[in-house]
């Protein structure tokens, strides 16, 4: 127990000098990467990590978020923020999904894609409610003196797609809803039962209109929806009666830096300041749907981007709703030793877990997880896992499996469907070391190990996840082969890394014993790069009249390029560490057929002239390569500023770029 306490505390000295440098320095890392600069601004995603459905209310000068989780309990989780950047996980909705058994695996049944969808949270009258609605056709109401909970529910045998409540002003409850048609209907305050059925208020002029958001402001009624699933874009209806006739306006529609990957689905918060502000989130392989923040004005009552200079787009950067608010920026995701006598909010089960087949108080200091009977680990039972934050994370854990019984495996994996584990079998008194992608490919190599190992995860900005084991935690062994890590309506939500045992015959069962679960991230404070590392193109602060594209044209690979599409385009990068001084910039790119320029400017896009590549014509269609120019040195955390310079039609693609 010393030496656990002793990695807590310096893993808690070595994020607090991470936080005060406020760049990562060579060969440095983080827990996992937090969206606040600490100089008054943070990047989008708010978090580069699985929170679809994303709502958002203000109670005084708190704010409070939720998600959809689908299968995952408890469900729902209830974030806190001060700043509207930095936040906190402080309770759930529930612990357990109800109203149907299969969230329980009963006789093997399973319900991935179920559970909660698109919550929604509203404080009336000294409440906090969270309603959503569960696939299996029933609406759910939470409700709670405190944001945290706990909670009580109650259900309503009605189909309230992708609901959203108003508590309008005469008492009157209402819930806006469906996909492609926009239905009103009202419902007691008690939400037991129906008081005038669905009136269709709107319906779609394009496809996969849904994700309502209601508000009441002034005199109008604003329904916000998404258009368009991934590739979407978000839509506002306007009325001064619930029941229309509505007006729409576009409000978003761009894929910010992730190109075929639409801003969409959210809506606006006015905030204790009098700003408003909009959020909302992007699919973004693998980590899932990502919430993003950028803010509003109002036009002759309508919510409008403060700027459409840029024809519409979003920079990832933004400054902070409130700069000067005391919070420190932090991981949002951070590793567990399981020292506490109860497991850290970040975890979730994968369906209903049986409680009495884990424990934290059999072992203190381990979490022990009892085998339970599986045909395969997509029917294992208590199954936990915690987000994969991006744009890359490493999860470390160590196992005990002394006491694993013939039948038993047990391990690391990533969950999702498709899903993918490394982990011990042990079979007629052998131990086994195995691996799996979504039960395709098997690798098993007989092993003998006393009494622990170690197994290690990495996810990429690639969506490639790499297994290793370790007896000694020093020496490390690739094992199995690239993971595709994917993200789909199999389970509608993004990839996390999770710790399993389950049992595959009817024999006795054992247990493994789990010391910690670590996280580790070349990425901290968002948008801080090292000079001498490769930085994504993508990775941009702010841009004019570029563009991006799939290097490889599927939604599987994030990997990106980018294009111009007038000359004098521009990308900017706020926070590079350049050390004691740089001599080179480099550049990858796949040439055109005529010759462009990259320039590196220093604050501004005509601001002092520090390098000029040239990327001379080529053959359309060769390999990309570097291309490199002297650089006229500077040091420190300096802002650069690409200028690009070439024909839009004749536009090299540019992948990324550092120094040296």
């Amino acid at each position: 127990m010393f030496m656990k306490r002793f990695f807590l505390v310096t893993s808690m000295m070595t994020i607090a000098l991470f936080i005060s440098a406020q760049s990562l320095q060579e060969g440095s890392v983080s827990e996992s990467r937090y969206a606040d600069n600490g100089d008054g601004t943070f990047t989008n995603p708010v978090i580069w990590g699985d929170y679809p459905d994303v709502d958002m209310i203000r109670v005084g000068e708190d704010y409070y978020m939720i998600c959809s989780t689908f299968c995952l309990t408890p469900g729902i989780p209830i974030s806190h923020s001060k700043d509207l950047v930095n936040w906190e996980i402080i309770g759930y909705a529930y612990d357990r999904l109800i109203g149907n058994n299969v969230y329980d695996m009963a006789g093997g049944k399973t319900r991935y894609n179920g559970g909660s969808w698109a919550p929604c949270i509203r404080y009336h009258k000294g409440k906090f409610y969270i309603f959503y609605y569960d696939n299996l056709g029933y609406f759910v109401t939470n409700v709670s003196n405190r944001p945290e909970g706990p909670y009580k529910q109650t259900l309503l045998y009605c189909h309230l797609y992708d609901p959203s409540v108003l508590f309008d002003d005469d008492g009157k409850v209402y819930v806006v809803h469906g996909q492609n048609v926009i239905y009103v209907t009202e419902v007691s305050e008690d939400f037991t039962k129906v008081i005038s059925p669905a009136k269709t208020v709107f319906s779609s002029f394009t496809g996969a209109w849904e994700g309502s958001h209601i508000y009441k402001r002034d005199d109008y009624y604003y329904i916000c929806n998404t258009a368009g699933g991934t590739p979407g874009r978000e839509y506002i209806l306007r009325s001064k009666n619930i029941y229309g006739p509505y007006e729409v306006r576009e409000l978003v529609n761009t894929d910010a830096n992730l190109s075929g990957c639409g801003l969409h689905q959210g809506g606006f918060i006015d905030l204790h300041n009098g700003d408003s502000w909009f959020f909302m989130f992007q699919d973004r392989v693998p980590a899932g749907r990502v919430p993003w923040l950028f803010p509003i004005k109002w036009e002759e009552g309508w919510p409008v981007l403060p700027s459409f200079e840029n024809y519409g787009r979003i920079a990832p950067t933004q400054r902070k709703p409130f700069p000067k608010a005391n919070v420190l920026g932090r991981p949002f995701e951070r590793g567990d030793e399981f020292s506490s006598d109860r497991l850290d909010l970040h975890w979730q089960w994968s369906h209903n877990p049986d409680n009495s087949k884990w424990s934290l108080a059999e072992r203190r200091g381990y979490l022990r997880l009892h085998a339970m009977q599986a045909d395969s680990w997509e029917n294992a039972r208590n199954t936990l896992v915690r987000r994969f934050i991006g744009p890359e994370m490493t999860a470390v854990t160590s196992l005990d499996i002394s006491a694993l019984k013939d039948g038993d495996v047990a391990g690391l994996c990533v969950w999702n469907k498709p899903y993918s584990y490394i982990g011990i079998s042990k079979q007629e008194g052998k131990q086994y070391l195995v691996w799996t992608d979504n039960g395709q490919n098997i690798k098993k190599s007989e092993i003998n190990i006393d009494k622990n190992i170690y197994f290690r995860v990495t996810g990429d900005n690639s969506s490639i996840a790499r297994f290793e084991y370790s007896r000694d935690e020093k020496n490390w062994f690739r094992y199995g082969e690239d993971f595709r890590m994917e993200f789909s309506g199999k389970t509608y939500l993004g990839n996390r890394f999770g710790l399993y045992c389950f049992h595959t015959g009817d024999g006795e069962k054992g247990y493994a014993d789990f010391d910690y679960m670590r996280f580790s991230s070349p990425y901290g404070a968002a948008n801080h790069f090292n000079a001498f590392n490769l930085i994504p193109i993508e990775f941009y602060d702010d841009e004019h009249n570029t563009r991006l594209n799939r290097v490889e044209q599927n939604k599987l690979s994030p990997d990106q390029y980018l294009e111009v599409t007038e000359s004098g385009a521009w990308a900017q990068y706020n926070n590079i560490d350049f050390g004691t001084g740089v001599t080179d910039f480099c550049i990858n790119a796949l040439s055109s057929l005529k010759d462009s320029r990259v320039e590196v400017r220093l604050d501004a896009p005509d601001g002092e002239l520090l390098a000029t590549c040239i990327i001379p014509a080529g053959q359309v269609g060769r390999e990309y390569r570097e291309y490199s120019a002297p650089m006229k040195s500077v040091m420190g955390k300096r802002k650069i500023v690409l200028v690009f310079h070439s024909d839009y039609a004749q536009s090299p693609k540019v992948t990324e770029f550092k120094f040296k």
